[in-house]
């Protein structure tokens, strides 16, 4: 099993215009660890729904943490620069090499800009 998430922090980087992360300590409950989270839904690792882009799509409750848990393979789409589209030949050469409930992750290799600006210039 791979974790595709990268670590949730204050000062994580962020679409312009979008709310900073803030993680606040809260002294008050001894000898707890409490924190108050604020941050906007598309920060750090995230899924999008439908709703995103399409009005009346499903939002993310209808879909449950079994369908984020499965099996997959990764195409490999390293060599691409910034802003490159991924090729649909890329997704076309794995058809019919699938199963019910499969992902496809494409590796892009972008996360090793994580915590730059170059990151948000991803393929």
């Amino acid at each position: 099993m791979y974790d595709l998430t990268q670590p949730l922090s204050a000062g994580i980087p962020r679409f312009p215009g979008d709310p900073e992360v803030r993680i606040e300590a809260i002294h008050d409950f001894a000898p707890w660890q409490i924190s108050a989270l604020s941050m906007g839904t598309h920060s750090g690792t995230h899924m999008d729904a439908p709703r995103h882009r399409i009005p009346d799509g499903p939002g993310i409750g209808a879909y449950g943490p079994n369908r984020l848990v499965g099996r997959g393979l990764v195409l490999d789409a390293i060599d691409l620069e910034q802003n490159d589209a991924i090729p649909s030949a890329l997704v076309e050469s794995v058809r019919g090499l699938t199963w019910p409930g499969w992902f496809a992750v494409v590796r892009t290799g972008w996360d090793r800009y994580w915590g730059t600006e170059h990151y948000f210039r991803h393929p």
